[in-house]
Order: C-alpha cells, then structure tokens, then sequence
C-alpha cells in the first residue's frame, strides 16, 4: 500500500456529497487524512468529526467512476482504521470490481 498525496487522489475525480448531517451541523462531519493507492485499487482513511473515530473507504473502478468496495467505520485509532484498509486494499482487483459493482 503506498501513500499518496490528496493531490494525487483527487486527480481521479471521486464523487463526494455533503451529507445531510455536515448541512445540519453547518460544517464537515468528516475530514479525508490519508490516502492510499493498491495497484489500481484507492483509500482513504478518515475522521469522523462528530464521534471523533475512525474510518476508511476502499475504492475500485469498474466503470466510468471509482465506487466503494469495502467500508469500515468506528475504529478507536487511525493505526486501527489504516491497518483494516491497508488488508482491504489487498483484494484482487476483480474481486473488488465484483464488490464494486463492476
């Protein structure tokens, strides 16, 4: 798994959406801190602002845009959280495309 900057990651287009509790609570409930690529597989771990734990997302590509294969919530540490996406990342490509939807 190597790191990559949020420059680099964001060079791939991923769609994001403000989540109805960022427009209740008048800020982001969540803030992507690192990011990954595996191949041609992405992460990221993230921090949930509201319950100040940790997340990740493991992405593919199975068509004309990148979609969640795994997702992991509610992780004590970032160590813990980056630690689970760092095994997702792992998955052979087209069984994460499969998951994906792809």
């Amino acid at each position: 798994m190597e790191e990559i900057t949020a420059c680099e990651f964001n060079h791939h287009k991923i769609g994001r959406r403000i989540t109805p509790v960022s427009r209740m609570i008048g800020r982001p409930a969540h803030t992507e801190v690192e990011w990954y690529r595996q191949g041609v597989l992405l992460g990221s771990v993230i921090l949930d602002n509201i319950d100040n734990d940790w997340s990740f997302v493991a992405l593919a590509k199975p068509a004309n845009e990148y979609v969640a294969f795994d997702l992991g919530t509610s992780f004590p540490s970032i160590e813990a959280a980056r630690a689970v996406l760092e095994k997702a990342l792992q998955t052979p490509p087209a069984e994460a495309l499969r998951a994906a939807g792809g």
